[in-house]
């Protein structure tokens, strides 16, 4: 799946893996936003709202952005927030893979979250001109319930 900023940040969360069972990383939720239209490879973007969809129905300053998600503005953070999700297994250890790019530098960093826990953020340094996104991982140790949601939001 992916995601931007137009706050001079991209990111992908191209298959994003959540939770693990006994050791064994299970798969819960994929998504790769491959139906979205608009631009995604330059400084223009796409100004298109995006309402979310069965896997992301919270969203807040998103965009279509050409196979991916355009979060924010340049006033304005955005963010998807999963829907609930059985992530009980294994303790509540839960596994988060998502591919980032910042726009046309880097500003700021990613917040990925556990609705009402624990908090990560993430930095890193592609930038669109590459048009390669960066592969990022977070682990969380505890925190997945019967019900649990992840969230993902710009901070700049």
């Amino acid at each position: 799946m992916k995601i931007f900023t137009q706050t001079f940040k991209i990111f992908t969360l191209a298959t994003a893996l959540f939770g693990m069972s006994s050791g064994v990383m299970g798969q819960v939720l994929s998504e790769k936003f491959t139906d979205l239209t608009g631009d995604n490879t330059s400084s223009t973007g796409s100004s298109t709202s995006w309402s979310g969809n069965n896997n992301f129905p919270t969203v807040e300053k998103a965009y279509n952005a050409g196979g991916a998600v355009k979060l924010g503005t340049s006033s304005a953070k955005g963010s998807i927030t999963s829907k609930s999700l059985d992530l009980s297994s294994n303790n509540g250890g839960i596994r988060v893979v998502f591919d980032v790019k910042g726009w046309t530098g880097i500003e700021g960093s990613i917040n990925v979250s556990i609705v009402g826990g624990e908090q990560k953020t993430i930095s890193y340094t592609s930038l669109m001109s590459s048009l390669a996104f960066e592969t990022k991982e977070v682990i969380f140790t505890t925190g997945g319930t019967t019900s649990t949601q992840i969230k993902f939001e710009t901070t700049a």
